[in-house]
């Protein structure tokens, strides 16, 4: 079975051999928050009847909860089940998170709640399509939503876009979640998900150094090719990706808790150039490493005193 959405951006998702579209749906949307958090900030935290997609976009996150307790990273998110205790926390630094409560159909709890992921690009396409679609459209400020009944008589229905695209985002992420356990059942080898898992150690140790490739190959006996599709296979991520996010979480942390200048981050991080990272910092945050430095200490000036215990 064959199923096709095209978004308000134009672009077609296809999702062959599955029947997620026809039974996962997204009835309501309760709320939409942007937050920008300071590191001191403490979250007694809540419990509800909805669903709550979380995504750290910068920073370290603390996410505790009656069922356990889970650390985010730049770029993760969790999803939480319904009526279960839940608190966000920063980690010792300044943080920026999306966070989207929701009603829906369909939902596979076993497969997706609980548990960790990462958004690749075709997922991050929808999740900025809501955050955008509601700053832009209805009367927002950070943390605040108004009632659904406020919008009901919009014209454009942008309501309905938000409902549409995280609906879509829910399905994607469903479908990775459903890849990543049919891997874990496939034939491929122990040795695929050990060796990913020893890359994986091998960049956190040598992230800020000139790595190559072929220079992990060597050092762990495989080929670059193998190494990339190890890696690949567990992650879903390649093995640049994860290096140059390792260097770009670290630069967002000397940004905010340092005043290094950005040729000696650009340095101490391995690049090539201040340039390079300049350009590799706006791909991965979408602004510009002397702007995010200016947001993060704005926010502190206005957070301290609001969050502080």
């Amino acid at each position: 079975m064959k199923y096709k959405y095209i978004t308000q951006q134009g672009n077609l998702v296809s999702l062959q051999g599955t029947n997620l579209a026809s039974s996962l749906s997204v009835t309501s949307i309760a709320s939409v928050y942007v937050d920008r958090l300071a590191p001191n900030y403490r979250f007694k935290g809540e419990k509800h009847n909805l669903y709550e997609l979380f995504y750290l976009v910068n920073g370290n996150m603390n996410v505790l909860t009656d069922s356990g307790d889970f650390f985010l990273s730049p770029n993760e998110f969790i999803i939480l089940p319904p009526n279960v205790h839940h608190a966000m926390n920063p980690h010792k630094c300044y943080t920026i998170s999306v966070s989207i409560t929701f009603e829906a159909k369909g939902l596979n709890d076993e497969l997706i709640t609980l548990k960790k992921g990462r958004l690749d690009d075709p997922e991050m396409m929808h999740l900025n399509a809501v955050t955008e679609c509601y700053e832009k459209h209805f009367a927002y400020k950070p943390g605040v939503l108004l009632p659904v009944e406020t919008y009901a008589n919009d014209e454009y229905a942008y309501q309905q876009v938000i409902k549409n695209e995280t609906e879509l985002l829910l399905i994607l992420i469903t479908r990775d979640f459903l890849k990543q356990r049919e891997y874990i059942k496939s034939n491929i080898s122990p040795l695929g998900e050990t060796l990913a898992d020893k890359i994986k150690a091998y960049i956190d140790d040598h992230f800020t150094e000139k790595l190559q490739l072929k220079q992990i190959g060597t050092v762990l006996g495989y080929c670059k090719e193998h190494i990339c599709r190890a890696f690949k296979r567990k992650y879903n991520v390649s093995v640049i990706h994860y290096m140059l996010q390792r260097r770009i979480d670290r630069s967002m942390q000397l940004l905010a808790n340092s005043e290094a200048s950005l040729q000696n981050i650009s340095d101490e991080l391995g690049f090539d150039s201040m340039q390079y990272f300049i350009k590799i910092f706006k791909r991965f945050t979408n602004t510009t490493p002397r702007q995010y430095r200016r947001i993060v200490k704005r926010t502190h000036i206005m957070n301290l005193n609001q969050f502080s215990e």
